[in-house]
């Protein structure tokens, strides 16, 4: 089974490096450093009841903020199964970042191969995963809904060519 996706394991060692400074530090900062308090917010949301969260109560001067019918929320449920499992919000956020960079390589894969075979499915998912763009948005502006969508979008393209050939 191994020499089966051997390049795609390699590719997948190669995206998984670019995620050393992530679980390096115990933090690390970005230009929107307000995931942490995002997630918080998202649990607080969750063990009030409010599901789904749309009103988090501590956000706009303690007068509450409807954050989450403007920001995208799903990172956020995910991000909440691991804070709920470990109890440890920075590792939750640490854990929405990382499954968005690798969930990015997986879904570009998948539609390079589709598109263009094996090998052309694991270029297509290295230099997606290391356009500057990406690390741009993942270590710089720390834009967890641009990353998402960044994951979302090779999957979207993937899964229309696959209900076409249907």
């Amino acid at each position: 089974m191994i020499k089966k996706y051997k390049f795609f394991l390699i590719g997948l060692v190669l995206c998984a490096s670019l995620l050393w400074p992530l679980f390096w530090a115990p933090f690390f900062t970005h230009h929107d450093d307000v995931q942490t308090i995002r997630l918080y917010e998202m649990d607080k949301c969750i063990k009030d009841g409010q599901i789904p969260c749309r009103w988090v109560p501590d956000l706009g001067n303690l007068y509450g903020y409807p954050l989450f019918n403007y920001y995208v929320p799903l990172p956020y449920y995910f991000g909440e199964i691991f804070y709920f499992l470990t109890n440890n919000l920075i590792f939750s956020v640490k854990v929405m970042f990382a499954t968005s960079f690798l969930g990015s390589f997986i879904f570009m894969y998948l539609l390079g191969k589709k598109l263009w075979g094996e090998m052309g499915g694991v270029v297509s998912a290295i230099f997606y995963s290391f356009a500057p763009y990406h690390a741009v948005d993942f270590y710089i502006r720390g834009a967890m809904g641009e990353m998402w969508a960044l994951m979302f979008f090779p999957a979207i393209f993937y899964f229309l060519i696959r209900l076409k050939e249907r």
